[in-house]
């Protein structure tokens, strides 16, 4: 996978205190990968020059990685970095990346220009220990902060319902809230498409929406994985455990929602993320289910 070097850079930030951590943006082959201050274990510029590249451990890559595969959610792994370059440095990156709705798998291997502090050690400075998650505390504020509230914003890209077209502008034409949410479901589940839904409130139906995807052979609908996470949002909206701020759209939340329900983690630790996160939104009002029961409805869902 080749990278663009226009659009693609590197930071490695330096903390006496804690050693280093690392800022990617990548863009290459229709894959677009932010990563925000993730801990790097090494003990100073030495070790980074050195082979094997060094190996950052993977819950911190995990929660503190924002991927997009060609428009929808993906998910960075075994991500090894290396120092390269004497008159100009670069950071050589290589990993795995994983696209989220079809499990397919793509390899990495590129060099980015790195912006790295002249104060950092040859050696002996801190080194960060790896994340545990069996000895993770789910419900310790300070366990959740590292992991998830320094996580990058998500990639800017269009949320396409299949048919060519920005759902965004979608749910703007049709009036948006949670009747333009539940006019779009009702399009994208119906492969026929859904006349405009009546409200006495408004003189003119709103207009119609794209038909969704087609069923496959079985007869079944297949969605996106941000498709689904509307679905998602929605249904806690609708039992009631979500209340989100006036204005507020729900599928504003979708793409992050995406990311998360897609991780590849316990379904205690998703749901701590997940309500760690909806309750540091701005857009999110209240929050009104525990973590238990939220993890009971994702391993339903």
């Amino acid at each position: 996978m080749m990278a663009d070097n226009t659009t693609n850079r590197s930071t490695l930030h330096w903390d006496p205190e804690i050693g280093f951590e690392l800022d990617v943006d990548i863009n290459a082959d229709d894959v677009l990968i932010r990563m925000v201050r993730v801990p790097v274990p090494a003990d100073g510029t030495l070790r980074l020059r050195e082979s094997p590249p060094v190996k950052l451990f993977a819950l911190d890559t995990l929660f503190k990685s924002q991927v997009d595969v060609e428009g929808a959610p993906g998910q960075i792994n075994d991500v090894s970095v290396r120092v390269v370059g004497d008159d100009t440095e670069e950071l050589a990156l290589q990993a795995t990346v994983e696209d989220a709705e079809t499990g397919e798998t793509r390899s990495l291997d590129v060099r980015l220009p790195l912006c790295m502090p002249g104060e950092a050690p040859g050696s002996g400075g801190p080194f960060p220990n790896p994340p545990d998650e069996d000895e993770l505390d789910w419900e310790d504020e300070e366990t959740l902060d590292r992991l998830v509230n320094t996580a990058p914003e998500p990639v800017p890209t269009p949320l396409d319902d299949g048919n060519g077209e920005d759902v965004n502008d979608v749910l703007d034409a049709a009036g948006g809230g949670s009747e333009g949410l539940e006019m779009l479901l009702r399009a994208l589940l119906d492969p026929s498409g859904t006349p405009p839904i009546e409200s006495e409130e408004k003189e003119s139906a709103p207009p119609d929406l794209p038909a969704g995807p087609a069923p496959d052979a079985e007869g079944s609908m297949l969605m996106s994985s941000e498709q689904e996470a509307w679905t998602f949002i929605q249904l806690l909206i609708d039992q009631e455990h979500l209340e989100m701020v006036e204005g507020a759209r729900p599928a504003d939340l979708a793409p992050e929602m995406a990311r998360l329900l897609a991780l590849q983690t316990k379904t205690e630790a998703k749901a701590a993320a997940i309500a760690n996160w909806l309750l540091g939104h701005p857009a999110v009002e209240e929050l009104y289910i525990d973590d238990d029961s939220l993890a009971e409805l994702i391993e339903r869902w």
